[in-house]
C-alpha cells in the first residue's frame, strides 16, 4: 500500500511545470512557433498557446496520482482558474492574427475560430473537473486541452494557405466524381452484370455512348482546370483576397455541378438536366477563373487549363443539343 501524498499547493504545481513553455519551443518538431515562425505577427499567438499547455500541465500536476484530495482540488482550482487567464490571453492573440487578414480573410478566420473555439471547450470542461471531477476526470480535461492547442499546428499559415487547403479538398471529391465519369467508358471485365454500365454496353444506345464519351472528357477538363487554378494559390505568398475569396464558394458550386453531371451519365438521359448541370459547371468554372485573374495570381498555365476547359464545354455543350 502506498503511503498517503501529501496536498499539493498551486506553488508546487507551478514549480513543477514552470520551464513546460521554454521545452516546448525547445521541441523543434512539436512547438507551434516552430511551425508559425516566419509570420512574425504569429509567434506570440504560439507563445501564448504554450502558455496554455502549461498552465494546464499545472492542473494536472494535482492530480498526478489517483488521489482526489480536497487540499488537491483546491490547488486545482487555482490553477484552472490560470488556465482560464492563459486562454484569455491566447484568444486576444488570435484575435490579433486574424485582424492581420482583415474581413475578407473569410476562409482563415473560419479555420482559425474552429480551433479556437475547440481549445474554449476544453479549458471550460477541465475547470468543471477540476472543480467538481475525479483525478481521471482532470487527465482527461488536461488531454484535451493539450489536443485542442495542437490543432493550432493544423492550421493554414496565412489566408491564401486557407484557400488553397479548402480548394484542395473540394478538388478530391470533383477528383473522384470525374473519375467515375470517366470509368464509364473502360471495359471492366470483374465487374458484376448489374453493376457494368459501360458506354459499350447494351444498356446504352449510341446517342448515350457518344454523351457519355464527351462527358468524360468534359470531366478531365473540369479537373485540368482546378489544378491550373489551385496550383497559383499554394505558390503565391500573398493576393488580393477580396478578389481570391469566392474562389472556395465557386469551386463547391462547381462539385455540386459535376456531382450532378456523374449522376446524369447513367441511361436514361435528362438531357435538359444534362444541359443545366454543364452550364453550372462551366459557369462556376469561368468565375473561379475570374477570382484567380483578379486576384493576380495566374500563370500562362492557368489560362491554358482555362482553354481546355472552354473548348470541353462548348463539345459536350454541342452534343447535348442533338
Amino acid at each position: 500500500m502506498s503511503p498517503p501524498r501529501a496536498p499539493v499547493d498551486a506553488r508546487d504545481a507551478d514549480a513543477a511545470t514552470s520551464d513546460a513553455p521554454a521545452r516546448a519551443r525547445a521541441n523543434a518538431g512539436d512547438g507551434l512557433e516552430t511551425f508559425w515562425g516566419p509570420h512574425g505577427w504569429t509567434a506570440a499567438t504560439a507563445r501564448a498557446l504554450e502558455r496554455v499547455d502549461a498552465a494546464c500541465a499545472r492542473v494536472g500536476v494535482c492530480f498526478r496520482n489517483d488521489d482526489d484530495l480536497e487540499d488537491s482540488r483546491a490547488a486545482a482550482k487555482a490553477c484552472a482558474g490560470r488556465t482560464r487567464d492563459a486562454r484569455a490571453a491566447a484568444m486576444r492573440e488570435i484575435e490579433t492574427a486574424l485582424a492581420v487578414g482583415g474581413e475578407s480573410a473569410r476562409s482563415f478566420r473560419e479555420e482559425v475560430t474552429v480551433r479556437a473555439n475547440g481549445m474554449r471547450e476544453a479549458v471550460m470542461a477541465l475547470t468543471r473537473a477540476a472543480e467538481t471531477g475525479t483525478s481521471a476526470d482532470v487527465r482527461r480535461a488536461c488531454g484535451a486541452v493539450f489536443e485542442s492547442t495542437k490543432a493550432f499546428k493544423t492550421c493554414p499559415r496565412d489566408p491564401v494557405r486557407a484557400v488553397s487547403a479548402r480548394l484542395m479538398k473540394t478538388a478530391t471529391l470533383v477528383k473522384d466524381a470525374c473519375e467515375e465519369m470517366g470509368s464509364l467508358g473502360e471495359d471492366d471485365v470483374d465487374a458484376d452484370e448489374e453493376d457494368d454500365l459501360r458506354f459499350g454496353a447494351d444498356e446504352f444506345s449510341e446517342e448515350e455512348k457518344a454523351r457519355g464519351e464527351a462527358l468524360a472528357t468534359f470531366g478531365k477538363a473540369c479537373m485540368t482546370l482546378l489544378k491550373g487554378l489551385i496550383l497559383p494559390t499554394v505558390k503565391t505568398k500573398s493576393a488580393k483576397l477580396e478578389a481570391l475569396e469566392p474562389i472556395v464558394e465557386e469551386c463547391a458550386a462547381l462539385q455540386n455541378a459535376i456531382d450532378d453531371v456523374g449522376c446524369g451519365c447513367y441511361p436514361p438521359h435528362d438531357l435538359e438536366e444534362l444541359r443545366s448541370s454543364v452550364a453550372a459547371c462551366a459557369s462556376a468554372g469561368r468565375k473561379m477563373y475570374a477570382c484567380v485573374r483578379d486576384a493576380e495570381i495566374g500563370d500562362d498555365a492557368t489560362a491554358a487549363s482555362l482553354t481546355e476547359f472552354e473548348a470541353a464545354t462548348a463539345t459536350v455543350e454541342k452534343i447535348l443539343q442533338q
